[in-house]
């Protein structure tokens, strides 16, 4: 389906909401450009990033496949934003008709999964420097491009206390674990981007445990 009728591009800035937790999720979200992070708040006040998604990845689908509300808030993280919305009920009609469709729902499931099997590998790594170790690598094979000198650029610059949070610590500790690479320039934020200057360092940093 080339152009499905009744999508709606949602063109966000930062900090907007995708959707909140406790809508319907009556819609299949595309992101064109940007980053969405999921998020759900404690009852102590606390946040916890459950997930990121960035370009050409969906958001929410798991949800909108069990005609459930969302479990978490998807919140803007990057400047802006381009979401297109397609309304769900339009779309199970259309996947009955097109395996194709079909097969990429169940695909967008599966990527899903893989999501949150990554966020328990973050938490599982051990020490704060092999869990940010680990998220830089994830990061890196899901959004980055490789240069001709073998840096990695990340698109996706995350405030310190996005990455505290997906590491699941203080934001004081992750600064201060982060000090050390980015005096010697194995991670730089620059330009709204990570620079990785050498994975194979940080996979060490990740076996750590």
């Amino acid at each position: 389906i080339r152009r499905p009728p009744r999508s709606t591009p949602l063109y966000s800035s930062a900090a907007s909401d995708v959707y909140k937790r406790q809508d319907l999720a009556s819609g299949f979200h595309v992101i064109g450009q940007g980053l969405i992070t999921v998020r759900r708040s404690l009852a102590s006040g606390a946040e916890v990033i459950v997930a990121i998604f960035g370009a050409r990845e969906n958001v929410g689908d798991t949800a909108v496949v069990e005609s459930a509300c969302y479990p978490a808030d998807a919140v803007v993280t990057s400047e802006t934003a381009t979401v297109i919305r397609l309304d769900a009920q339009l779309v199970r009609k259309c996947s009955t008709r097109c395996p194709e469709l079909a097969a990429a729902l169940q695909q967008a499931l599966c990527r899903h999964a893989a999501a949150l099997r990554t966020k328990v590998d973050i938490l599982a790594a051990g020490t704060v420097r092999a869990r940010l170790a680990n998220l830089f690598l994830h990061l890196a094979a899901r959004f980055g491009e490789v240069l001709g000198d073998g840096t990695v650029v990340v698109p996706v610059a995350l405030p310190r206390t996005t990455l505290a949070s997906l590491v699941s610590a203080r934001t004081e500790t992750v600064i201060r674990a982060l000090r050390p690479w980015e005096t010697s320039g194995l991670v730089v934020t620059r330009d709204g981007a990570f620079l990785l200057s050498d994975t194979a360092a940080l996979a060490a940093y990740a076996a750590e445990g």
